[in-house]
């Protein structure tokens, strides 16, 4: 008898256990159009404080595009966003245009190299095309990002050309590392509840 309910009491601890990785494990999904506000650049430019924080969308044409492999590191690429059509190749890879008033800079990084490289091309062909490019992400204006100053405005969460889309958050581990701390936190404190839940089950 005691042998049974010591392996009920054992059987539900693997369960919270199991139910408590899956929440803290379970990543944030990239959020459906309508819960990004509609704004332009110029709107960005020239009202900040209205969308500061905020989940944003617009389209715009692809100015320049820089794009850093990483063996080691996190990937990432920086677009420069503008109302006008850059066809230059020669300012393809230009990010910085100190002449153009109505500009943003957008940027990812990450540990998925390969959807950080396709999201690069993606926008560097929408660039020759003089495609306009719909970017959706965070507006956090003048943050600061590796050696380029405080010169980036959008946090790119997805981005959009014709009928595709792409997650630039898809199979980036890094998010974990990046949360580590708050997830350490998290597993102490969830461990020591279900410390005390098993302490209170009765066989």
């Amino acid at each position: 008898m005691g042998r049974a309910s010591g392996e009920r009491k054992m059987n539900r601890l693997i369960i919270l256990f199991l139910f408590f990785l899956f929440s803290c494990s379970s990543q944030k999904e990239v959020s459906p159009d309508q819960e990004f506000v509609k704004t332009s650049i110029k709107e960005l430019v020239d009202s900040p404080e209205k969308f500061t924080g905020e989940d944003i969308m617009l389209e715009a044409y692809v100015m320049g595009a820089e794009y850093n492999p990483s063996e080691e590191g996190a990937h990432f690429f920086i677009l420069s966003l503008g109302e006008e059509v850059q066809y230059d190749d020669k300012k393809g890879n230009q990010i910085f245009f100190p002449n153009v008033k109505y500009k943003v800079r957008a940027v990812e990084d990450g540990y998925n190299g390969s959807v950080i490289k396709d999201c690069y091309i993606m926008a560097d062909n929408a660039r020759k095309l003089g495609s306009r490019l719909t970017i959706f992400g965070r507006f956090e204006p003048d943050q600061p990002f590796y050696y380029y100053g405080n010169g980036i405005d959008i946090q790119v969460e997805k981005m959009r050309i014709g009928n595709r889309t792409v997650n630039t958050d898809y199979e980036d581990k890094s998010k974990i590392a990046h949360e580590t701390p708050g997830m350490i936190k998290k597993l102490y404190n969830g461990g020591k509840k279900l410390i005390d839940l098993a302490d209170k089950i009765k066989p």
